[in-house]
C-alpha cells in the first residue's frame, strides 16, 4: 500500500535483471530499501541515488530567484505591522 502524504516522499527499490541482449526484467520494487553499502561501488551508486533523490525535492536553485518556491513565498511588509 503507497500512502499519499504530500508532506513526505520516499525512495523506492526495484531489482531489474538484465539478460545478455540488454532485455530488463522487473523482479520487484522494494517500499523500504537498504541504504547500507557492502562494497565501495554499492556507496557510491546510493549515494548518487540520495543526491538525486535530495534535488528533486529541494532542487539547487530553491532559495534563488523570485521566491516562488516553498517556504520562500513569505514576504515582510515594510510598514511594520503584522
Amino acid at each position: 500500500m503507497i500512502i499519499n502524504d504530500r508532506h513526505c516522499f520516499e525512495v523506492y527499490g526495484f531489482d531489474i535483471l538484465i539478460e545478455d541482449n540488454l532485455k530488463p526484467w522487473l523482479i520487484e520494487v522494494n517500499a523500504c530499501p537498504s541504504l547500507s553499502t557492502t562494497t565501495e561501488v554499492d556507496r557510491i551508486l546510493k549515494t548518487q541515488v540520495l543526491n538525486d533523490a535530495f534535488n528533486i525535492v529541494v532542487p539547487p536553485d530553491w532559495g534563488e530567484g523570485d521566491g516562488k518556491h516553498g517556504a520562500n513565498t513569505f514576504t515582510e511588509k515594510k510598514s511594520g505591522n503584522f
